[in-house]
C-alpha cells in the first residue's frame, strides 16, 4: 500500500499540479476515473474534487463530471454551467445544487467552462433522483 501513497501540495484548484503527476501513470490507460468521498457535505472534498477535475481534463482529455446527482435536473444544470442565465441565479437552475454544498464547484464549472473552448460537460447520474421539478 506504501506503495501507492502521494503527498499532495494542496486542495485548492489553482495549485501547480506538479504534484499530481504521479496519477497520470495510473489513468494513462483508462476512460473512466471515480473520485469518492469519506462523507457527504464537506467543502474539502468538493474542492479537492476541483482541483483533481482540472487536472484530468488539462492534461488527459477528461471531459464529462458525472457526479451523484438528479438525472433530469442534470440536464437544466449543464444549461446554467455552459452560461445560460446568470452567474448569480443557480438556485434558479437547481436549488439542490446551490443548498447541499455543490454551488462553489458549480459555480467554478461555470467560470472554468466559461474561458474554454473545450469545456466540462455535467451529467447527474441518480435515477431514482431523476425528478425534474416540474411535477413529473
Amino acid at each position: 500500500m506504501k506503495d501507492h501513497i502521494y503527498s499532495i501540495s494542496g486542495i485548492c484548484p489553482d495549485d501547480n499540479s506538479d504534484d499530481l503527476e504521479p496519477l497520470s501513470e495510473i489513468v494513462k490507460n483508462v476512460r473512466v476515473i471515480a473520485v469518492g468521498e469519506g462523507a457527504h457535505f464537506m467543502k474539502e472534498f468538493w474542492t479537492i474534487r476541483q482541483r483533481l477535475f482540472k487536472y484530468f481534463h488539462q492534461l488527459h482529455g477528461f471531459d464529462i463530471f458525472a457526479m451523484e446527482f438528479g438525472f433530469a435536473e442534470g440536464f437544466t444544470l449543464q444549461k446554467w454551467i455552459n452560461g445560460e442565465g446568470n452567474g448569480n441565479d443557480l438556485e434558479a437552475y437547481s436549488k439542490a445544487a446551490a443548498d447541499w454544498g455543490a454551488g462553489d464547484t458549480m459555480k467554478w464549472l461555470r467560470q472554468y467552462n466559461a474561458q474554454r473552448k473545450f469545456a466540462f460537460k455535467f451529467v447527474g447520474i441518480d435515477l431514482p433522483q431523476s425528478y425534474s421539478g416540474n411535477g413529473d
